[in-house]
């Protein structure tokens, strides 16, 4: 096991004029080669190492973030077989993702628990599926897609139950591909579609290819595609898109059906997406007209004109801000832009008892120092 160990600088708290109270202190998350994605504290990704042997060359290793100053390299010390792995989401229990071979020469779907001698080869060989990747997980579920024989080679949606025998194949009947973009351990969420070039309809399962319902709604005239990114409880939240005009995406909830749908964008947003939800609010990120490339994490309670945004309780010097994850808690996870590059962020939320009102805390996690301010600000929602 390798351990990257990081210096955290000391920070000391202080406070601002007006409703505004900022909370320092350190943190450290790590050196990553991807945006961290994560929950419940815990943060994953991956980083590039360099094989000095000439004939390698360069390799990544999945890593894992528990809130401790220190990054460990999660790379299967058990799975042999493996040269890369990368490590694609954490519901704080349990890491899934993918791992290769010698030059890519295979690809199987990834599973951790929180150590590198615990990966589980997710790859589902007695479904004639020889090629396959995990993209979510949560409460025992991991959620992905698989190619093969099978398949005729198209992908598709995958949830298995922590073995490779468990995997269920999710593509409906008389659907061409698939795939599965999360799991709240009772539901996954992902999209189907007709073909490589064909139009994509958001999706969610409850265990079964026959238990699919299709979330893509006529109601939202002009919008031609639509994903779904994440699930929990009975809701579900993603985007939509008019692939012939413009591929401006609109963040759109649902509730289990496609005539349940809700359009999230927010005023002054041309470009949203919702990409989780902890059954009561959720999160994504946006960008308004002539910032196109700015995004501006988003926070929602249901509705578009009840949007939050996150960006705005960053401090100066951070021009561009995402959300991956809210837990049942309401704590936000995602990440930030800055000068110095991407940072780790979390806005956390305080014990009830604390405060009065819906506290949003602002930490952000500087890498690869861990240097970690806590912004706290009252905000209604």
């Amino acid at each position: 096991m390798i351990a990257y160990t990081l210096a955290c600088l000391p920070v000391s708290p202080r406070a601002l004029a007006g409703p505004y109270v900022v909370d320092l202190h350190p943190l450290c998350v790590g050196v990553s080669g991807y945006a961290p994605n994560g929950g419940e504290g815990q943060s994953v990704g991956a980083k590039n190492i360099f094989s000095m042997d000439g004939v390698n060359g360069s390799i990544t290793h999945a890593l894992l973030q528990n809130g401790a100053a220190q990054v460990t390299d999660i790379h299967p010390t058990n799975l042999t077989a493996f040269q890369n792995s990368v490590a694609n989401a954490t519901d704080g229990v349990q890491q899934a993702g993918y791992g290769s071979g010698l030059r890519g020469t295979f690809v199987h779907a990834l599973m951790w628990n929180g150590t590198a001698d615990s990966a589980v080869d997710l790859n589902p060989g007695n479904l004639g599926i020889n090629f396959s990747i995990a993209s979510g997980v949560g409460g025992g579920q991991q959620a992905g897609l698989g190619s093969g024989t099978s398949t005729g080679g198209q992908f598709h949606a995958i949830v298995w139950s922590g073995t490779s025998n468990s995997a269920v194949d999710l593509n409906p009947p008389g659907i061409v591909q698939s795939m599965a973009s999360a799991t709240d351990g009772n539901r996954q969420v992902g999209s189907i579609s007709s073909g490589f070039s064909g139009t994509n309809h958001a999706m969610v399962w409850s265990g079964t290819p026959s238990s699919g319902i299709d979330l893509h709604s006529t109601t939202l005239h002009g919008l031609t595609d639509s994903v779904a990114l994440g699930v929990s409880l009975n809701q579900q939240v993603g985007y939509a898109y008019d692939r012939a005009t413009s591929f401006y995406n609109h963040a759109l909830l649902w509730n289990g059906t496609a005539d349940s749908v809700v359009d999230l964008s927010p005023p002054g947003f041309t470009n949203s997406i919702a990409t989780a939800t902890n059954g009561m609010n959720q999160v994504g990120y946006g960008s308004g007209i002539g910032s196109e490339y700015s995004f501006h994490a988003l926070l929602w309670n249901g509705t578009a004109d009840s949007a939050v945004d996150l960006q705005l309780l960053l401090p100066p010097g951070y021009y561009a801000s995402s959300a991956s994850v809210i837990d049942a808690a309401g704590n936000i996870y995602g990440t930030a832009m800055a000068a110095g590059g991407r940072y780790a962020v979390e806005w956390a939320v305080p014990e009830p008892s604390s405060l009065f009102g819906v506290i949003v805390v602002v930490a952000l996690v500087l890498r690869p120092q861990c240097h970690r301010p806590r912004l706290m600000t009252s905000i209604s929602t």
